[in-house]
């Protein structure tokens, strides 16, 4: 079992090598084939553009009947990947997995999914929540996260400013970004704030 578990996972290795763009392979647990590395880049015209994300693959012993855990190692703005953990949630890593499914296609589905959010199905109440009532503010402050944490494109120099006055209240980036998204960016509403209490952690 153990010896057939480890051909599919170097044969699943091996798609990575050139057969997609943007996609690239870092490194793996060569002893237990347990973790792989992995990178790609934002797609062009959405928030995630010019960024660079990283992804963990945790794959199980009982990989492929059951499917690896997926972890997104750079910080992201996004209804289904935690906030903290960085954990996504993805029907075809769970209930609809299916041991055909290559590890490339993992990452390709990850890397949807940044693009596609649902907000039925949210990890992240708050970025749900403010892309059901604020889309275009939503689109703006993931793309202002992945500026931050993945190198994106420079976001709305408007957006810029405000981060920067969250930032004058001698408050953690990452908190920052969360006390804009909380207020959808409005500026008044974030002045009236007293910040010697934390909204979130």
């Amino acid at each position: 079992m153990a010896n057939r578990r480890s051909l599919r996972i170097m044969k699943d290795l091996s798609d990575f090598e050139g057969k997609t763009v943007g996609i690239n392979l870092l490194e793996h647990d060569d002893e237990t084939m347990s973790m792989i590395l992995v990178c790609f880049e934002g797609v062009a015209d959405t928030p995630f553009q010019g960024g660079t994300f990283f992804v963990e693959l945790h794959l199980p012993p009982e990989f492929p009947w059951k499917g690896p855990q997926v972890v997104l190692r750079t910080p992201v703005w996004h209804p289904n990947v935690s906030r903290d953990e960085g954990n996504v949630c993805m029907d075809i890593l769970s209930s609809k997995w299916k041991a055909g499914t290559s590890l490339l296609e993992c990452v390709e589905a990850v890397r949807s999914l940044l693009n596609d959010p649902n907000p039925d199905s949210p990890l992240n109440s708050y970025a749900a929540d403010l892309l059901r009532e604020h889309p275009q503010t939503y689109q703006l402050n993931a793309a202002l996260w992945s500026r931050v944490y993945a190198g994106g494109n420079q976001p709305a120099e408007e957006l810029q400013e405000k981060l920067n006055f969250l930032l004058s209240k001698n408050i953690s980036k990452k908190r920052a970004l969360i006390e804009g998204a909380f207020y959808a960016w409005d500026i008044s509403r974030i002045k009236s704030r007293e910040f010697t209490t934390l909204l979130v952690s």
